[in-house]
Parts: structure tokens; C-alpha cells; sequence
């Protein structure tokens, strides 16, 4: 999506014409989630240079043309000084990402045998498309990958929906995707300024894939990418990954 602002300014028979033009790089953000360049601008015309001063949510503010540390959803203004001394404000709307809501039905454990078990079930924002991983207390992985967590003792779990592993990556990333059909899967790796850098497709069966994505080879700066995963009836997931060589 983008917003452009074109300003013409006429001093001393001169016609200065100024272009913002300004791309969101991510359809939503999540709440809480990892700070990450949200907008990428481009200025031009005869009245640069430009000075860009931002501020947003939870007063939030950043004098750089594209800030790195976006972290909430809500209303931000870009304010673009030019080199006359005209000011310009510009609003975007960045929308929260919606989130899944899932509920809970443990089954308890014998005394002295682990049979426990937890089974998660969505109430809102259920799809087709997820990666699951259920993680003891402190963060270990039980290598569990489904909605349901069975066979184990007394203790606290939690429940992590999409997961891309290792992060960050050299050469190799895999996508723990558990799927409730076979279908096929649309890989896309998105660099910060919008533009493709990768895209793959890759077939899953119902149930769970390990779909890995190699970029061994590939001439990339390291840094921040979108991974962008669809599916044929357009479910979609997407998750920050850091390429570091």
C-alpha cells in the first residue's frame, strides 16, 4: 500500500515540487511483538534535502526517514520538513494483526506415570494455515508440533502458534507448519524496502511439515525479511527472520 503527497511551492517565480512517497511493508503488527521497520519512504524533487520527524503510539517518536523499531499498532504521522522551511504531515493507520484465541482442556496425570496431557482448541481467529509448539516452563521445546500436547507430567506448559527455526539464519530456515488439508504452499521472502527476494512453492500434507527454504548462495544483504507463507485458499502467516552471515 501507498500513500504519495506531492507539494508544489512557488517562490520567486520557481516551482518547487516536492514527492513523498511512503510503502507499508507489512499488512498488520502484532501486539507485543519484535520492533521492525514498518515503512519505507522515498523523497524526491527540487526542494530537497528533507528532514523527517515521526510520531505515533505511545509517544512514540523517531527523527530517522524509516525507523526500525515499530513495535504498535495504531495512528502514526510523518512530519517532512523540506528544505524551504514548508512542513508537511502525513497520517498512516497501521493495523494490529489479529491474534488467535485458544482455550484449554487439560487431562490430568496419574500419580507416578506421565499421561497427562493439554488439548488446544481455537475460539477466534482459527484458520487452516498454522505451525504449532508446545514449550515446557523456561522455554525448552517438547517437539511437539500439533494441537495437543499428551503424555507428560505435572508442570507448565506453553503453546506457540507459527514457528520458523533458526532465527536468525545463514543458509537454511525451516517452517514447522501444521496444516488440516494437503495442499501446496507460496514461499516468499520479502526484503524491508517491499521487493521479492525469494519465492518457492512447496507441497504439505494434512497434519505436520518441516518445509525448509534454502538461501544457500543467494547474494543477500544481512538484515531483517518478511517470510511470507500462503496457501491456496489464501491463508496466510508472516514472520520477521534475520539472515546473519
Amino acid at each position: 500500500m501507498k500513500y504519495i503527497i506531492t507539494a508544489a511551492l512557488l517562490l520567486t517565480a520557481l516551482c518547487a515540487k516536492a514527492e513523498i512517497e511512503i510503502t507499508l511493508l507489512t499488512d498488520c503488527i502484532c501486539e507485543g511483538g519484535d520492533a521492525q521497520q514498518a515503512f519505507s519512504v522515498v523523497a524526491e524533487g527540487s526542494a530537497a534535502p528533507f528532514q523527517f520527524y515521526w510520531t505515533g503510539p505511545d509517544g512514540y517518536s523517531s527523527s530517522e526517514k524509516e525507523p526500525v523499531d515499530i513495535q504498535s499498532p495504531g495512528e502514526y504521522r510523518l512530519r517532512v520538513l523540506n528544505d524551504y522551511g514548508c512542513v508537511f504531515n502525513y497520517y498512516i493507520e497501521l493495523p494490529a494483526c489479529p491474534q488467535p484465541h485458544l482455550e484449554y482442556t487439560p487431562t490430568p496425570t496419574s500419580p507416578c506415570v506421565e499421561n497427562g496431557g493439554i488439548t488446544a482448541t481455537f475460539t477466534e481467529g482459527a484458520g487452516d494455515f498454522h505451525s504449532f509448539e508446545w514449550y515446557e516452563e523456561g522455554g525448552m521445546t517438547t517437539g511437539v508440533q500439533s494441537l495437543e500436547l499428551s503424555g507428560v507430567g505435572a508442570g507448565v506448559f506453553a503453546f506457540r502458534v507459527s514457528s520458523v527455526y533458526p532465527n536468525p539464519f545463514q543458509d537454511e530456515l525451516t517452517i514447522k507448519l501444521t496444516a488440516s488439508y494437503d495442499g501446496k504452499a507460496t514461499i516468499r521472502m520479502v526484503n524491508l524496502l517491499g521487493q521479492t527476494v525469494h519465492m518457492e512453492e512447496q507441497a504439505f500434507i494434512r497434519g505436520y511439515n518441516p518445509l525448509t527454504v534454502s538461501t544457500a548462495g543467494a547474494q543477500w544483504q544481512n538484515g531483517i525479511y518478511h517470510l511470507i507463507v500462503t496457501d491456496e485458499k489464501q491463508n496466510q502467516f508472516t514472520e520477521k527472520v534475520i539472515l546473519q552471515r
